[in-house]
């Protein structure tokens, strides 16, 4: 089973599990996905002010990081997800491109990612 959790065709969170390969988790452009989890907060003070179009929240940068640390940590990213992409797509009797071209595909961040979704399923062998 191969799924995406797609968020406003800006980032999904991917995951997988096969009979004998383990739950592998990714996300698919995750600094799409952070802005979802941390919202910056509007440029206006509390009088209602309107702070500037340069205002940048003081505190957003590192909410921003550390929600991004944490997302990370608790998924695979990089050579790992792909690697373990690839075994996933071996296991189902898929003929997978190689691990870097897998690690390509989830890497992207330049299209919607429904489009970089079908990409990770045509490298992984599924003709989507």
């Amino acid at each position: 089973m191969l799924a995406a959790d797609v968020i406003d065709s800006s980032a999904a969170y991917v995951d997988a599990i096969g009979v004998r390969t383990p739950l592998w988790a990714t996300w698919l452009n995750i600094d799409s996905a952070v802005g979802y989890t941390v919202l910056a907060s509007s440029p206006f003070d509390e009088g209602g002010n309107y702070l500037g179009d340069d205002w940048v929240d003081p505190e957003y940068e590192a909410e921003a990081a550390a929600a991004k640390k944490r997302m990370l940590a608790e998924t695979l990213s990089g050579t790992a997800a792909a690697t373990a992409a690839v075994a996933w797509a071996r296991e189902g009797g898929l003929s997978p491109a190689p691990v870097a071209e897998v690690e390509t595909a989830l890497t992207t961040t330049e299209v919607f990612v429904g489009d970089q979704f079908f990409e990770v399923l045509n490298r992984l062998g599924i003709n989507a």
